[in-house]
């Protein structure tokens, strides 16, 4: 994998090049360290010194991966029950425990293994009177490699309907909506009968008014004929005035 002498300093195999390294160089002491470790990792190394004289001495020494817990806490409050889970993921896998009071509290486990060699565990909780739990905490514990730590959730009352009150409410925008429906058909109605009594008088009103304007244009078109006669006489003698001083005017 990898060495180190005075020599040559330290040389990586070129299948473990920036994947692990000497960290700590010395003839008495060495380290080496692993970067962006996998499972593929974990096993048991061997620490091989040859000096000159004495030989090989060699050591073993063993690597094994953990993962620190993801706790991931929540819960779903309605009317009639009260679920909370409590999920966590590790390497070991971790135990869950809770501290939750109270009755009538079910508790289910499951236990989901990854290819990456960390495993899931998460607990659900089902309260079935969940008003005894609003405005407690409810306590997940997680123990994992000897040390158990404590995750809070503070159950707040949520906001829900009961079956029957939400159908009455239902029922009465239903109602409303019809009532609104009916109102303004009925107005709409009203306007449209004023609507077409208004245009009946008026179709009335224009024929009187058209007769009236048929007299009257009758009677205009005889003035203008009279005009034009009377004209046309004033015309006449003024031309024959005319004619008789030219005719005087002769002799």
């Amino acid at each position: 994998m990898i060495t180190y002498s005075e020599n040559h300093g330290v040389v990586v195999q070129p299948a473990y090049k920036d994947k692990i390294n000497i960290t700590q160089l010395g003839l008495m002491n060495s380290t080496i360290t692993f970067w962006n470790t996998t499972l593929e990792d974990e096993a048991c190394y061997k620490c091989l010194f040859n000096t000159f004289g004495s030989g090989k001495i060699s050591g073993i020494a063993c690597l094994t991966l953990f993962v620190q817990p993801t706790v991931f806490l929540h819960y779903k409050l309605s009317e009639d029950h009260l679920n909370i889970t409590c999920s966590a993921n590790a390497r070991p896998a971790p135990m869950i425990s809770w501290k939750v009071f109270g009755s009538g509290i079910e508790n289910s486990t499951e236990i989901v293994s990854h290819p990456n060699g960390t495993t899931s565990v998460t607990s659900i909780l089902q309260i079935k009177d969940p008003k005894t739990q609003v405005g407690k905490d409810v306590i997940c514990q997680v123990l994992h490699l000897g040390t158990v730590t404590d995750y809070r959730e503070t159950v707040n009352k949520g906001f829900w309907f009961s079956v029957p009150l939400l159908l009455s409410i239902v029922s009465l925008v239903i109602l409303l909506v019809l009532i609104s429906i009916l109102l303004y058909w009925k107005r709409h109605r009203n306007q449209d009968r004023g609507r077409f009594i208004s245009m009946a008088r008026g179709s009335q009103c224009c024929s009187c008014l058209e007769n009236r304007l048929g007299i009257s244009g009758r009677r205009r078109n005889y003035a203008i004929i009279s005009l034009k006669l009377i004209h046309l006489m004033l015309s006449t003698l003024v031309e024959e005035q005319t004619f008789l001083q030219a005719f005087f005017f002769i002799f």
